[in-house]
């Protein structure tokens, strides 16, 4: 390994111990306040126990920061996918095995539907994880919305109703694909 390999694999890990300190961080949080409430629930025992006069009433514990926050996001599934994938090329503990082949398809289709030869089905599943990435990513640079992204990805639009007719997106997509690291498996 050369000095910028390791480099590369020093930060890799320096990653996956703050993701793992991070985790820690949560589960002790959680446990101090599992900690609190049990502490609570033996002193309300307690209480009823001994001032017991036969009523049954029923007791609450309540925290004053007790209150539940939920955001739900709709977002499409080429979205997510790409989500995975792009997490998958970040972290050693995620894992795009079922996310890598219906982004490429994906990807295929919405090639052949703009005129450009479907390109992710040749490559092996790394080179489809790293070629799909970039891809996502230029489309995303160019139309600046997951929205435009998904619309493009599902046939809604073409590239011919980009601005300029999609052409520099065109060019971009064909140059990555035209980078030799990207070299096709033969079937």
């Amino acid at each position: 390994m050369d000095q910028l390999e390791l480099q590369r694999e020093l930060r890799r890990l320096n990653t996956e111990v703050e993701i793992a300190a991070t985790k820690m961080d949560v589960f002790f949080c959680d446990l101090q306040c599992l900690h609190r409430l049990l502490v609570k629930c033996q002193d309300l025992l307690n209480n009823t126990h001994s001032n017991n006069d036969g009523n049954n009433d029923l007791m609450l514990i309540k925290q004053s920061q007790a209150e539940i926050i939920i955001e739900l996001e709709e977002t499409s599934d080429f979205h997510q996918l790409s989500e995975v994938c792009e997490n998958a090329e970040i972290y050693i503990s995620s894992s795009a095995d079922l996310a890598i082949t219906q982004r490429s398809q994906m990807l295929d289709k919405m090639a052949d539907l703009n005129g450009i030869k479907p390109f992710l089905f040749k490559l092996t599943e790394q080179q489809q994880l790293e070629l799909g990435n970039q891809v996502t990513k230029l489309m995303l640079a160019r139309l600046k919305s997951w929205e435009e992204v998904t619309e493009l990805v599902e046939g809604n639009i073409q590239f011919a109703d980009l601005p300029d007719g999609g052409q520099t997106l065109k060019k971009g997509i064909d140059a990555l694909c035209q980078n030799k690291s990207f070299t096709p498996i033969r079937l």
